[in-house]
């Protein structure tokens, strides 16, 4: 269940179609903001298949800035079509952003760029098993 979890997780992913292929990780978001780079997110919980919650690492470069790695934690509705294989995640909010080697002030002025890149639905195609 989690590879499933895991692959309807692709959501910085998904801002293309949702029936392209898998690009694999890591994935690469470029904003006028700057430059994200994502890992595979990592299921936390999924309770009654519906409430989900994840932690994702990432590299963070603001335009004209240093490259800074963080993690973040996030929370999102999962909606399953068992019809048209869709999973559809919504309510996406980050719950906490974690930019270790930064100081206070700074992690505070990188956490709203991040936020720019977090949808606030993704529908992701997943394929029915065999």
């Amino acid at each position: 269940m989690k590879t499933v979890i895991t692959a309807a997780l692709l959501f910085f992913a998904s801002l293309g179609t949702a029936f392209a292929q898998d690009p694999g990780w890591p994935r690469k978001l470029v904003k006028p903001g700057g430059t994200l780079i994502i890992y595979q997110p990592q299921v936390d919980d999924r309770q009654e298949f519906i409430d989900l919650k994840w932690r994702q690492a990432f590299e963070l470069t603001p335009t004209g800035g240093k490259q800074v790695v963080g993690a973040a934690t996030f929370e999102g509705v999962t909606e399953n079509n068992t019809d048209t294989h869709m999973v559809l995640i919504y309510n996406i909010k980050i719950l906490n952003t974690y930019f270790p080697s930064q100081d206070p002030g700074t992690s505070a002025q990188l956490d709203p760029l991040i936020r720019t890149f977090v949808p606030p639905t993704v529908r992701k195609f997943h394929a029915p098993r065999a």
